[in-house]
């Protein structure tokens, strides 16, 4: 018999499809109690193909949907392992397809997030066993990942079981929930950083980047921008450091654009940016201004867009010069961090605004001890963790509970990996949060990348 069908067949009746029940089958009352468990980390959706796998069980407690002749059939495929970093066989994703399902590889987790997993390729379950499930994309208990440009269809029959731990949604703003557990986080002061260089701005133009945001659309590709003197455009780059992309925002000015950062929109489940034009080194400006547009496509060369949203922003006792601006992925909110020469910066927020054209005071949330000049920042996608860069250091903080921005930044931080830079005025965490990129202004810069270990 081919072995290809046999290793099909096998597999159909581990699932219990198109053959009888094996003995010890799960009831519907067990299966529902997996579900749960299942829910809270991760849906997948295909078949299995490997008599490895179906023999070993090592698959993880999974919400398994198996297409049997075009209609879906709910299936639960037990496991002998919890979901657990280091210990646990799972999948990495491969390709993305038209219906929300991807490609996977097997391998080992390596960390687990709310949203998605990151592993550790092996090499015991390469090739024929690679062609193990189709894994949707995992999304939040509200049912929407912000930072996929599709969210993910769940089938009819299925329902999602994990708790509600949605925060309460107000009019006008993205609901959106914290992560439930800290092994779901994005640990950056748990963790140590491998440094790469993954190719040098190849750009004249580009001689004053001072923010960077990866691309929620393409992991091999990050936004970045000028400092004051340029034209109000955005530059997509790749990973070695190519201009592929220039985006010019009509209807606004780039006064003096100092970071840029990625977060939720009026859209749920789009991609959004925001341009921080809050740079003021005189200290001069009666207002400030914070942009948001919705992530342009790639692949264009040149663009213009004129739909951007905006807020007009005062501070409450006087000009400031910031350098850097913060996105809370939960809730939308808005936090600027002074560029102060005295170690001690200033924290001020407004909420998440809705579309069009706003005006707000700022409300001043304390202060942050950075030990130099912060001259960029970041929140990861998961929102669980902050960076914040001076011109010599970097500086991380974990969030915990459900916690605001600010009050996490009222804790000391913990030193991260970095590199001298001629001027580094910009970090932004990778697409997957799996670590984060750092860039410094002047022509022919490296981009240097950390990934958590």
């Amino acid at each position: 018999m081919n072995k290809r069908l046999l290793s099909s067949l096998t597999a159909m009746i581990f699932l219990g499809i198109g053959g009888p029940s094996h003995a010890g089958a799960s009831s519907p009352a067990e299966i529902r109690q997996t579900e749960v468990t299942a829910a809270k980390r991760i849906t997948a959706v295909g078949w299995l193909t490997s008599r490895a796998k179906a023999a070993s069980g090592e698959i993880g407690a999974l919400r398994a949907l198996v297409r049997s002749g075009g209609q879906p059939v709910r299936r639960v495929v037990k496991l002998k392992r919890k979901v657990a970093k280091g210990n646990w066989r799972t999948v990495q994703r491969k390709r993305t397809r038209p219906d929300g399902t991807v490609r996977v590889r097997l391998g080992t987790v390596r960390k687990v997030t709310k949203y998605r997993m990151w592993v550790r390729p092996t090499d015991r379950y390469r090739g024929r066993a690679s062609r193990v499930l189709l894994v949707a994309n995992s999304t939040s208990p509200s049912g929407e990942n912000p930072y996929l440009p599709t969210t993910p269809t769940t089938p009819d029959n299925a329902t999602d079981s994990s708790p509600d731990t949605e925060r309460p949604n107000t009019p006008g703003r993205p609901g959106s929930a914290q992560p439930t557990s800290p092994s779901d986080r994005t640990a950056v002061c748990d963790s140590s950083a491998k440094h790469s260089i993954l190719g040098r701005l190849d750009s004249g133009h580009l001689d004053e980047v001072s923010g960077v945001a990866a691309s929620g659309r393409s992991s091999q590709r990050f936004w970045v921008h000028n400092d004051s003197g340029d034209s109000p455009s955005l530059y997509a780059i790749s990973s070695s450091g190519a201009l592929e992309q220039t985006t010019r925002i009509a209807g606004v000015t780039a006064r003096d654009w100092e970071d840029i950062a990625f977060g939720p929109g009026p859209e749920t489940g789009q991609p959004y940016l925001y341009i921080g034009d809050i740079g003021d080194n005189p200290r001069v400006r009666s207002s400030v201004t914070v942009h948001r547009l919705l992530e342009p496509a790639l692949g264009l060369g040149s663009l213009t867009t004129a739909d951007v949203d905006s807020i007009v922003l005062t501070y409450p006792d006087g000009p400031h010069n910031a350098e850097t601006l913060l996105i809370d992925p939960w809730d939308g909110s808005l936090l600027i961090v002074t560029k102060t020469s005295a170690g001690v910066a200033q924290l001020y927020s407004t909420d998440y605004f809705g579309p069009g054209s706003h005006s707000r005071s700022l409300v001043h949330r304390g202060s942050v001890e950075v030990t130099e000049t912060a001259t960029a920042g970041d929140v990861s996608r998961d929102g669980s963790s902050v960076l914040i860069r001076g011109y010599s250091g970097l500086y991380g903080w974990q969030r915990t509970g459900n916690e605001p921005l600010w009050s996490a930044l009222s804790r000391q931080a913990c030193v991260m990996g970095s590199v001298n830079e001629v001027q580094g005025e910009a970090v932004g965490f990778l697409a997957d949060d799996s670590g984060y990129l750092t860039i410094s202004e002047k022509i022919d810069q490296p981009l240097n990348q950390f990934l958590f270990q």
